[in-house]
């Protein structure tokens, strides 16, 4: 027990030095503006699959990650990274909301896509991708 509560405080003293440091800060800073950058490189649905297929999502998050990305109405990188993020609120416990936090923090390490933007698409604007059809009246 007394080896669990030493490892524990380390990681605790690890975030904190983290925390307080400031060129780590920056960098974090600076990845979280670059992140509201990157637009998606695929539709929400097929990011969020993408995200399952990668984490194990289950359904449920799947959902509600995909909530709360066109709640957001972001469609870059940061805006599915605080998708993810607010998903926690809805985890079954804290192990999974907290697991939710991590892979929130996972997304903003991914490599950065090379490709440009799509011209004529806004930085940051949900692009609605839902097909539409004629309905006729009988």
């Amino acid at each position: 027990m007394a080896q669990d509560d030493k490892a524990f405080f380390m990681k605790v003293q690890d975030t904190v030095r983290t925390a307080v440091d400031e060129n780590k800060f920056m960098l974090t800073v600076n990845r979280l503006q670059e992140a509201m950058e990157i637009p998606l490189e695929h539709n929400p649905m097929e990011e969020v699959e993408f995200l399952a297929d990668r984490f194990s999502l289950t359904e449920t998050e799947q959902g509600d990650i995909l909530r709360q990305l066109f709640k957001g109405g972001d469609s870059s990188r940061y805006g599915l990274l605080n998708a993810v993020t607010a998903a926690f609120q809805n985890a079954e416990d804290y192990e999974r909301a907290t697991e939710l936090e991590r892979i929130g923090g996972e997304i903003l390490a991914l490599p950065v896509p090379n490709r440009p933007m799509l011209p004529n698409t806004p930085k940051g604007k949900m692009v609605n991708i839902t097909p539409t059809r004629e309905f006729a009246m009988a």
